[in-house]
């Protein structure tokens, strides 16, 4: 992300960092950095805008990230030393060893990158482990996207999930629909199970309270920004 395209040649810290809170302000002073020079005015193409209408200057975006400084500090743990400060190796898909100095760990796993053993049904090879960064475990732990849940809400309670109770009476179609929630949930369900089980470092992350808003506000500025050329 410090790297990508022009912002290789930008002038900025790419650390190392004893401090999260210094992790999180240089990623938004790189996106500063990046928009003062190479930024020019746009007019968002996207469906359903109906707030960020007309054209859009690099200040417009520099807003936001001038206020994600001033929040910096409040989305890590204080204590450097906490296990969600911890670095994590991230990357594509889901790989996770708690006896190593550093977790490694995918961002979104798809059966392209896994490969099995025919003969013992063990992982045999993770490929594609280009762009892989080290970031902070909380900023790194997110549900894979092939066991992410469809709810909006999710329940703490480990539950089962059921077909609907009138299941039964749905036409043919509405029961290839019921079939399919189901399975992605059943899905989600084991997946949260077995992560609790074998991945508890992860599991804590998840269940932090401070997760959905440190990843929301950190999303883009640890990945590659709005750089599109």
């Amino acid at each position: 992300m410090f790297w990508w395209r022009k912002r290789a040649g930008l002038d900025i810290r790419r650390g190392p960092w004893n401090d999260p809170t210094e992790y999180l302000r240089s990623t938004a002073q790189k996106e500063i950095e990046w928009t003062r020079q190479y930024g020019k005015p746009e007019e968002l193409d996207l469906p359903h805008n109906g707030l960020l209408r007309g054209q859009k200057s690099p200040e417009d975006y520099i807003g936001p990230l001038d206020k994600y400084l001033a929040l910096a500090p409040y989305l890590l743990p204080k204590d450097a030393n906490s296990p969600l400060n911890r670095p994590t190796l991230g990357h594509p898909g889901t790989l996770f060893h708690e006896t190593h100095r550093t977790e490694l760990t995918k961002q979104t796993l798809t059966p392209n990158n896994i490969f099995i053993s025919p003969d013992s049904g063990a992982i045999s090879c993770i490929i594609d482990w280009q762009h892989t960064t080290i970031e902070l475990r909380l900023l790194v732990a997110k549900y894979p996207r092939a066991f992410e849940n469809l709810d909006i809400e999710q329940s703490l309670e480990l539950k089962e999930p059921k077909l609907p109770a009138d299941y039964e009476t749905l036409s043919a179609e509405e029961k290839l629909e019921a079939d399919e929630l189901y399975g992605r949930r059943l899905i989600f369900y084991y997946y949260r199970i077995f992560n609790g089980h074998l991945n508890k470092a992860h599991t804590q992350a998840l269940r932090d309270p401070s997760f959905a808003f440190a990843s929301t506000w950190s999303i883009g500025l640890a990945d590659n920004g709005v750089e599109t050329s």
